[in-house]
């Protein structure tokens, strides 16, 4: 792979194509797919979500185009971004760069998550943000994924959502909320998406997401990325946190949860995620969300 060519993102969580992609949706949402894509244009270069947590949710190691900031209340539980793992605080605010790694594990809980994406591309018709921060001899990279700014970001939010119909105003609550962004970033700090390390693991993302469903071993899974099972064992480590068994397991685990909510049998869900072995499914599952299959589909009748 050219070392200069940043691959194209995975989409996050599928959104319905069908129906044109709201910038403002302060109902409470619940993810229920795994991957998605969601259709920016120059009218939506944004969109404001707000998320709850009925149930466990693990969102395994993902990356995509667009910009994301999160802005956690009460919740419980762990946020990955590049190699830095985050235990969430009653009140915090994770941002991540375009294609950078990441992944949430939230445990049930009553708190909320607002969820605001960008996307550079088509908010680059209004303001370049790439070009405002090499003002400052700045990337996107080097802003910090952790942030002790959550009321102020949260005020500015609020008037994203308030201001919605004005284009003038959207566009300056925007510039309010990476203008608190970049305090404290740090010019090259944060910038393992454009490392070769980087690029190898979205190589490996991508890979696991399109043969999950079939046998893999990690001698597979080290075949794809040229590296022997020993060193491919200890990058995949070094760069995630965790091992390869137990990501691809997530990402298996998290499609299983998806095709339940669908209307799939356990044993369905389990044969097309990749598990002959329907008990160690089970449990399994069980360990991932807090709750058998059976339960958790009980809980989104």
């Amino acid at each position: 792979m050219d070392q200069n060519v940043v691959p194209p993102a995975l989409p996050d969580y599928q959104s319905d194509s069908s129906k044109p992609l709201k910038r403002i949706d302060t109902k409470m949402v619940n993810t229920s797919r795994f991957l998605e894509w969601l259709p920016f244009t120059r009218e939506t270069p944004h969109t404001v979500r707000l998320k709850g947590f009925p149930v466990n949710e693990l969102v395994p190691l993902h990356y995509a185009s667009s910009i994301e900031i999160m802005l956690t209340c009460d919740l419980e539980g762990t946020v990955t971004v590049g190699q830095r793992n985050h235990v969430l605080r009653p009140r915090d605010v994770i941002f991540v760069p375009p294609n950078t790694v990441h992944s949430t594990n939230i445990r049930a809980c009553a708190g909320t998550m607002t969820v605001v994406k960008f996307s550079p591309e088509e908010l680059s018709s209004f303001m370049n943000l790439t070009q405002l921060l090499e003002f400052e001899d700045l990337s996107l990279n080097d802003i910090a994924s952790v942030h002790d700014c959550y009321e102020s970001l949260r005020c500015c939010v609020d008037r994203l959502i308030q201001d919605d119909q004005d284009i003038f105003l959207r566009m300056r609550d925007i510039l309010e909320i990476f203008a608190l962004l970049k305090k404290g970033a740090t010019p090259g700090a944060h910038s393992i998406s454009r490392t070769r390390e980087g690029k190898s693991v979205h190589d490996i993302i991508r890979w696991t997401n399109e043969h999950y469903m079939e046998r893999i071993t990690v001698d597979d899974a080290a075949k794809q990325m040229h590296f022997s099972k020993c060193y491919f064992c200890k990058y995949f480590k070094s760069v995630t946190q965790m091992t390869y068994l137990t990501y691809l397991n997530q990402v298996r685990i998290s499609h299983a949860a998806m095709l339940l909510r669908q209307g799939s049998t356990v044993t369905e869900a389990a044969e097309q995620c990749g598990y002959t072995n329907i008990s160690y499914f089970i449990n399994l599952f069980r360990e991932m969300n807090g709750c058998t299959p059976g339960k958790f589909v009980k809980r989104f009748l």
